[in-house]
């Protein structure tokens, strides 16, 4: 499969609004619940303009900027957004980064997550995990010029392959392969440093692609024993002319770098000050799709 070079797709790149991880296995119906190990899926809330956003504990949401200030979904409860809360993520200062922490009315009965303690590596495989839209269980083709053939076609191999949506949004979870880091990304006025992961076939087991809805989702990466938070889905590099609501091979997923922004949100966690007394969370429990293609689109797609 062809990929265009990296200046071309930033070049391409346009900022659209962001849908559930698209993954490759069976007839991408599954991976709607926690894998075997799990890295905090239930971590992974839903916002109320049904894109993503991750609970660090609290009471604090880490999301894409352009999610805006939503309330979340977290195991079925939803959590209101506390007004005025919303605090966008700049690094150097005036440098505004597609990242964003919005507080939210009462706690999630879930543990801390995690965040980075290093930038991630090429390479370095991590789970996804966001509220993207369904795909159809069988591959798509297309010609050159993305009009739909006959897959697989009888003659040579077609230019481009992958999936149509079906249905709506769920929460889902794939695996990817970082295939570079250290990048600065800008869309609009926003440049965020970033790593990618490319949809790939044939790649591994559960490979996975963010489409629209996956905005503000979760990269994790296990380091030793422990999961951590290193990627916020944001983006997601396209084909030029690939049909909207396609994941096609050879496109890629744009994650923030968490561990860049590591210290600027330590400091909103460490100035917060909890409005009601903060149990343990064990106890407040009792109180209580992805897919490739040429231009960059941010992911918040209805």
């Amino acid at each position: 499969m062809r990929r265009p070079p990296l200046a071309l797709l930033l070049g391409l790149l346009v900022a659209l609004p962001a849908g559930a991880v698209v993954h490759t296995t069976g007839n991408g119906a599954g991976n709607t619940t926690p894998p075997p190990d799990d890295p905090g899926f239930a971590n992974v809330g839903v916002s109320s303009n049904n894109l993503s956003g991750v609970y660090l504990g609290n009471r604090w949401v880490l999301t894409a900027d352009h999610v805006g200030e939503q309330g979340f979904e977290f195991a079925g409860v939803e959590y209101q957004a506390v007004a005025g809360s919303r605090v966008s993520i700049e690094k150097p200062p005036g440098t505004r980064a597609d990242l964003a922490m919005v507080r939210i009315v009462g706690y999630p009965p879930l543990p801390p997550a995690e965040l980075s303690s290093e930038s991630p590596k090429a390479d370095d495989v991590v789970t996804m995990i966001g509220n993207g839209w369904s795909r159809e269980a069988n591959l798509t083709c297309w010609d050159p010029s993305f009009t739909e053939i006959a897959c697989p076609p009888p003659g040579p191999a077609p230019a481009y392959q992958g999936y149509l949506r079906n249905g709506g949004r769920r929460v889902r979870w794939g695996v990817n392969v970082i295939t570079m880091t250290g990048l600065d990304v800008t869309i609009g006025s926003r440049t965020t440093r970033a790593f990618e992961a490319v949809f790939d076939t044939p790649g591994i087991a559960d490979e996975a692609q963010s489409v629209a809805g996956d905005s503000g989702g979760a990269a994790f990466l296990k380091r030793g024993a422990t999961w951590e938070l290193v990627g916020i889905q944001f983006a997601m590099a396209v084909f030029e002319g690939q049909p909207s609501n396609t994941a096609v091979f050879g496109d890629t997923s744009l994650m923030v770098d968490v561990f860049h922004y590591r210290d600027e949100i330590d400091a909103i966690l460490a100035a917060s000050t909890p409005q009601v007394p903060a149990a343990p969370w064990p106890v407040l429990v009792f109180g209580a799709g992805i897919v490739l293609a040429t231009a960059r689109r941010a992911l918040s797609r209805p």
